[in-house]
């Protein structure tokens, strides 16, 4: 988890000196820490060591994240909208992360390939 924080702060100020905006600065941070951080706390049921690669790119319109790990299988694109129509304190626990990712991106790209999970994050830049 330390490691998350790390990559969000270079991240941050490579693209501050690309004079991305803030809207799409706080996409590109939600989306890395929600998807990351439920890799980290579900991905995996050992204790060993694992590798999370993440690759940001960046075209003149859009940001590109593309992050694969050797965890569980999981495609966060099957996974139902979480219930946001109810009171907070009657929620399940759990989606809301995922859902808000949804809605502040293009699109989100899934494939399980070599038992790694690889999942592409595309953010317009506004």
């Amino acid at each position: 988890m330390a490691e998350l924080s790390k990559l969000c702060l270079m991240i941050r100020d490579l693209l501050e000196k690309e004079k991305i905006s803030p809207h799409t600065l706080y996409a590109v941070e939600l989306s890395l820490e929600e998807m990351l951080t439920n890799i980290i706390k579900y991905g995996y049921d050992d204790k060993n060591t694992h590798e999370i690669l993440v690759d940001a790119s960046l075209t003149d319109r859009q940001i590109i994240l593309s992050i694969e790990d050797d965890g569980h299988e999981f495609n966060p694109l099957e996974r139902p909208d979480a219930d946001i129509s109810s009171q907070v304190t009657e929620r399940k626990i759990g989606g809301v992360g995922l859902h808000l990712t949804r809605k502040m991106v293009k699109s989100m790209e899934y494939k399980r390939d070599n038992n790694k999970n690889i999942l592409k994050i595309f953010i317009d830049i506004k």
